[in-house]
């Protein structure tokens, strides 16, 4: 099975904002559409997005 599109970096600093604020998982979701999955990854290790972000240069 393929993998989805990848979270974006406004979504990404929405998850954090909405984290930050104690937003549910599934509000995160379906807010915006994606998977609760996607989030929960996302929120367990947002380091090697970063990171990522960081070798491509889109990231101080």
């Amino acid at each position: 099975m393929g993998r989805g599109l990848q979270l974006d970096e406004y979504q990404r600093g929405q998850i954090s904002v909405w984290k930050a604020t104690e937003k549910s998982v599934l509000f995160m979701s379906k807010s915006l559409e994606k998977s609760c999955k996607a989030i929960s990854n996302y929120l367990k290790n947002p380091k090697p997005v970063e990171n990522a972000l960081k070798a491509e240069g889109l990231l101080n």
